[in-house]
């Protein structure tokens, strides 16, 4: 009797000990989220428009001036500014740009490149500008996609050669549990020519598992490709099968986001949405159009989409998303960078990105 009376008191002070902390870890976990193409400083149009080398030379310091004049250092500050107000523990990002200098090499085009002076490196100068503020992130998974190099003809005949590369990263906050960061390109990839030689375009994407709160659960971010529209459709649904077939094959749960460059209407929305995804902004804001893309000063010059002064102008398309798969409750999705104080400090004042970023929060059952 003796021995069960004691084993009877264990049990109840097992169970007061252990109880709190049952009810904490069935209490839904809040999660919120970011996602921003942060815009890499130039659609580089003037490299494609150039048709022999001797228009190459001066189209790569053309592009490589409205870099400059995008002023990564400000935006990056301007996208700290709003980071720290939203608190995300995930940021994903798109056309988190690295751009290196080099002196002139042997070849006017190099795949991969090779200069090594970083000029921008847009994921450490928005950690920088994050932790000037208080606010502690770290970068948890970058993926490299294209990385070219070519020669540029500056003023008064000085060369240099320009090194580009196409990154998606992702950012947690500090004291986040990450775990199984995975990096990749697609199989499926598009090509430009630059002077008629086709060159390949590989698009990527980032996860990390993360856990909070006694849960696990995926997230993903990824910029599909938006080359040529006459093409990138196919394209862009094949990156998202990948996606499905790939960082999406898991039963945990997933925060995906994405500039999808795909609107609602197209082969690669569908196919996410047959994949299990469920489209945020149409969840809670079914009746609001969610545009997102893109800050343009004048529809014929694509080189100064952030310095465009006025609200709406060129915001034409949704293409940017934040996707989620069960079990998560959906509390709020809501956009970034629209309103004109959101603008960089210096002047011209200019917008964080072409593209508006989203910030959502959710509940993880």
């Amino acid at each position: 009797m003796r021995g069960a009376i004691t084993a009877a008191v264990a049990a109840v002070a097992l169970s007061i000990a252990v109880g709190p902390a049952a009810a904490a870890a069935s209490k839904p976990q809040p999660v919120t989220v970011m996602t921003y193409n942060v815009f890499q400083g130039s659609e580089l149009s003037h490299v494609l428009g150039a048709k022999t080398l001797a228009q190459l030379g001066p189209a790569v310091a053309a592009d490589y001036e409205n870099v400059i004049r995008s002023n990564i250092p400000a935006r990056a500050q301007a996208l700290a500014a709003e980071i720290q107000a939203n608190d995300p523990v995930l940021v994903g990002l798109q056309e988190a740009v690295l751009w290196r200098t080099g002196p002139p090499g042997k070849s006017p085009v190099a795949i991969p490149g090779v200069a090594t002076h970083v000029s921008y490196d847009f994921v450490k100068l928005l950690i920088h500008a994050l932790a000037a503020r208080g606010a502690h992130y770290r970068a948890v998974a970058i993926t490299n996609n294209l990385d070219i190099q070519a020669t540029g003809d500056f003023p008064a005949g000085a060369k240099m050669d320009v090194r580009y590369t196409d990154r998606v990263a992702i950012l947690a906050r500090s004291g986040a549990t990450i775990s199984n960061p995975q990096e990749h390109n697609y199989q499926a990839h598009d090509t430009v020519n630059v002077l008629g030689a086709p060159i390949p375009v590989p698009d990527g994407w980032a996860s990390v598992d993360i856990k909070l709160g006694g849960r696990r659960f995926r997230f993903i971010t990824t910029h599909l490709d938006g080359i040529d529209d006459s093409r990138s459709n196919s394209i862009r649904a094949a990156e998202a099968s990948e996606i499905l077939r790939g960082p999406a094959n898991t039963t945990l749960p997933i925060i995906f986001t994405c500039d999808c460059n795909a609107t609602p209407s197209t082969p690669t929305h569908s196919e996410l949405v047959a994949g299990g995804f469920r489209d945020t902004w149409a969840k809670v804001h079914p009746h609001l159009a969610g545009l997102t893309c893109c800050h343009r000063s004048t529809p014929s010059d694509p080189e100064t989409d952030v310095a465009d002064p006025h609200p709406h102008q060129g915001i034409v398309e949704r293409i940017d998303y934040i996707w989620s798969r069960a079990p998560f409750g959906i509390l709020a999705i809501n956009p970034l960078g629209l309103n004109p104080n959101d603008r960089t400090h210096t002047k011209p004042r200019l917008w964080p990105s072409d593209h508006l970023g989203l910030v959502a929060q959710f509940s993880l059952h």
